[in-house]
């Protein structure tokens, strides 16, 4: 976990380069090749190792995004802007996306599940960006626009009281007649 979270360092903090001072200790100059001790090797290879860690992790249309970056640092500050956008798109992002959630209406011809994939989209969106709304908003938002009781019920004639009685007795019969049968069709075993 050590290992990673240096290798993390490298990535949001840029490359390290190692330094020598000539006489002034506010004036730095590169160290060559030559001057460089084991320390400032592992720390070059850390570098290294965390550029080839997120060209490794990318296709190939990435790929040609980052070509001309440097560092790990360089890597990642172009990613980013290349899937979340600069910090104003970002926030364009969200504003859009809240707006979206707070007019966020089941459809006439939508199924609930349908409603719900296209909320949970909306949620989805936002919390890649970073903002994330508490579930017990989620929760009232949902109730508040699902369809109110009976909305999926369809007219149906209303039957009259002796149509009930009717419709009960076939199914008594049709329960009868199939426990019936299957009495019937059970093959009688001899012990």
């Amino acid at each position: 976990m050590a290992k990673d979270s240096e290798l993390w360092n490298f990535i949001c903090d840029g490359p390290f380069v190692p330094t020598k001072n000539l006489g002034n200790p506010l004036v730095a100059i590169p160290k060559t090749r030559k001057e460089l001790n084991n320390a400032d090797r592992k720390a070059i290879e850390k570098n290294f190792c965390a550029k080839k860690i997120l060209v490794c992790g990318i296709g190939p249309d990435e790929y040609n995004r980052i070509l001309a970056c440097q560092s790990a640092k360089e890597i990642w500050e172009a990613l980013q802007i290349a899937h979340e956008g600069t910090t104003q798109v970002k926030q364009s992002k969200i504003r859009m996306l809240t707006t979206e959630y707070e007019l966020f209406r089941m459809q006439d011809d939508e199924s609930i599940q349908e409603m719900h994939t296209r909320f949970t989209s909306i949620i989805n969106e936002l919390h890649s960006l970073g903002e994330t709304i508490p579930r017990n908003k989620l929760v009232r938002k949902i109730l508040t626009v699902l369809p109110k009781p009976g909305h999926f019920v369809k007219d149906f004639p209303l039957l009259k009281k002796d149509q009930y009685k009717n419709n009960s007795d076939k199914a008594a019969k049709r329960n009868m007649f199939l426990t019936d049968a299957s009495i019937k069709n059970t093959p009688l075993t001899i012990s």
